[in-house]
């Protein structure tokens, strides 16, 4: 197996399995808040509890594959359209998949650099993404602004690195 398809595959798979194995905590969490009795009887899935609880798991999971999140999100309209009665956990499903891609495609732009420099953005980003889940960013401060600035920033250093790699080929 090539060197390069190596570190593809095993960022991909690694990645994701960060991604899903976080995420299912973080919902298996969630789900154990809001199922204690809040108030009346009621549950806190009966009542707006379900737009304010979100354990760090689930946090550090959105924004370690952001772009992958929001993409699963898009697909599952018009699925929710046509079934109205799809469990929340149902809408993630395509994130796996995209998440798969999309850390595929972030190793690719990672392996033009020696493994000490790849294994290490890879390290700064997970600590960036967990930094995020952690921080008291209310409600949503953790997912818009803070995670969609470090993809933005990501994304663009790894368009660079690309661009940089290019150029440098083309020097006679």
């Amino acid at each position: 197996m090539r060197p390069q398809f190596q570190f593809r595959l095993s960022v991909a798979v690694g990645a994701t399995a960060i991604t899903e194995g976080f995420g299912a905590v973080g919902l298996w969490q969630r789900n154990q808040i809001l199922r204690q009795p809040f108030f009346m009887g009621a549950t806190g899935w009966e009542s707006t509890l379900r737009f304010h609880v979100w354990p760090w798991p689930i946090k550090f999971a959105a924004i370690w594959a952001l772009p992958a999140f929001i993409g699963g999100s898009v697909v599952m309209i018009p699925v929710r359209l046509l079934f109205e009665a799809l469990p929340e956990t149902a809408e993630l499903l395509p994130t796996g998949a995209l998440a798969l891609l999309l850390w595929y495609w972030v190793a690719s732009r990672l392996e033009k650099y020696s493994p000490t420099t790849r294994w290490a953005a890879l390290f700064v980003f997970l600590t960036l993404s967990l930094t995020g889940a952690l921080l008291p960013l209310g409600y949503t401060g953790w997912l818009f602004p803070y995670g969609a600035l470090v993809w933005c920033v990501a994304a663009l250093l790894l368009r660079m690195a690309g661009r940089g790699a290019q150029g440098m080929s083309q020097m006679p």
